[in-house]
């Protein structure tokens, strides 16, 4: 999973690189998740218009490559339907807790994510009292590669690493 869109240097940098699947993707304009990975070859053509006007972000991934389990949530929608059925009112509230919401976990669990690669975001979204409810979330994790923001503060990153086996890579 990723922070941070194929919009951001980062972002579509990572998208390049990265041989996994992904299967998360919270930009600044959605919450893009499928279970099954996002087709890597539609994220590659936003990634590379990423210089265009307006910008290209998770937004411009075609709706209709997801898996019946996958789902777009536009940060700015309302009244949005899950394929299970779950109703999102309010689409910015979704986004912003997301990562430490643990009713999300039903997602999150048949993705089997393994890895984290905060790409973006606000500085120390993952902080000392929303940590435990990340993990939580986030029970398969098993690395974390934070290099040019600073996702984690300090006693969230060293809660995971005195508490966890999670390999942080910086």
């Amino acid at each position: 999973m990723m922070t941070g869109g194929p919009d951001g240097d980062l972002g579509s940098n990572e998208i390049q690189c990265y041989k996994g699947k992904i299967c998360l993707i919270i930009d600044g304009g959605s919450i893009l998740f499928d279970p099954n990975g996002l087709d890597k070859e539609e994220l590659m053509k936003i990634a590379f218009m990423r210089h265009t006007s307006p910008r290209a972000d998770s937004l411009s991934f075609p709706v209709e490559k997801l898996s019946p389990e996958g789902f777009m949530v536009p940060r700015i929608a309302k009244n949005v339907k899950l394929p299970d059925g779950t109703l999102i009112e309010d689409a910015s509230v979704f986004h912003r807790t997301f990562l430490t919401d643990i009713s999300n976990r039903k997602y999150i669990e048949k993705a089997n994510i393994q890895a984290f690669i905060p790409c973006g975001g606000f500085k120390d979204t993952i902080n000392h009292t929303n940590v435990n409810e990340f993990l939580a979330l986030f029970k398969e994790l098993k690395y974390i590669v934070e290099g040019a923001n600073v996702f984690f503060n300090d006693a969230a990153r060293r809660h995971i690493a005195t508490q966890t086996n999670i390999k942080e890579i910086t």
